[in-house]
């Protein structure tokens, strides 16, 4: 933004700003519009992006994400007119200050995440943890397998244990006593985040797989596909090849 002009307290002409972003990649194909030669301002503009269509510069950073680690925390955000001279809105008087930062609640990170892991059944739960550990378990630098599962002991303990362990590290003293976040408006759990936790019991909706063999009867198979459609429930009929499966009594299926 040129020094002097501003965005305006407007909003339906804040809600504009995001348009234009959408405009330029719907006429021009792409994220990365602004590299386009002929598009291109004359003051850089950067950003995280990678890759995609109409990339011009070559990335010689190992991170596109902030706060890093590994970079010196580089690239980031320019600090405001006065130390760098990136942009900061003018600190006009209407109700209060506008400054370019967010209300006290943006910065609780943690009470949502704790709030979906508490809802979870044991099962799904372990899910979490496997999945956690899988995708950590890619993670070359040690060092940051450990600090994610720092930011884990915050939601949830037992989390973080469970990744930890298949980490094959342990949490400190200090990390199993990090007190839990608040409640979200009260709420330790609700089953409505949970795909399994339903308080009635109900499958409509579901979908679920039937494994057959060379043995399978079409009667004993129809019994239980009537049962799955009484209650809503999807089934797939799965065999280790396709086309007609063989059953017994001289029948056969189609997997």
């Amino acid at each position: 933004i040129v020094p002097g002009i501003d965005f305006t307290n407007d909003p339906l002409l804040q809600g504009r700003l995001f348009s234009y972003t959408d405009t330029q990649i719907s006429r021009l194909g792409g994220p990365n519009f602004h590299e386009i030669p002929i598009n291109r301002p004359t003051c850089p503009y950067h950003n995280f992006q990678r890759d995609g269509m109409h990339r011009m510069d070559i990335d010689t950073n190992p991170a596109n994400y902030e706060p890093n680690s590994i970079n010196d925390n580089w690239p980031r955000e320019t600090p405001p007119a006065p130390k760098r001279g990136g942009f900061e809105s003018y600190q006009e008087r209407v109700d209060g200050n506008k400054i370019r930062e967010r209300s006290p609640s943006f910065g609780e990170y943690y009470a949502h995440p704790r709030l979906f892991w508490l809802s979870q059944t044991p099962i799904e739960q372990q899910h979490i943890i496997d999945a956690f550990s899988f995708e950590l378990g890619k993670v070359a630098r040690a060092y940051i397998r450990e600090r994610v599962v720092d930011q884990l002991a915050h939601i949830d303990v037992t989390l973080a244990q469970g990744v930890a362990h298949n980490l094959g590290f342990a949490l400190t003293h200090e990390q199993t006593q990090i007190a839990p976040p608040p409640d979200v408006n009260g709420l330790k759990k609700d089953p409505a985040l949970s795909l399994y936790a339903v308080p009635d019991g109900d499958v409509k909706g579901r979908v679920v797989a039937i494994l057959l063999n060379d043995k399978v009867t079409a009667a004993d198979l129809l019994t239980i596909l009537q049962a799955l459609k009484a209650k809503g429930v999807h089934a797939t009929l799965l065999y280790s090849r396709r086309g007609e499966v063989p059953a017994a009594a001289g029948s056969s299926l189609t997997s």
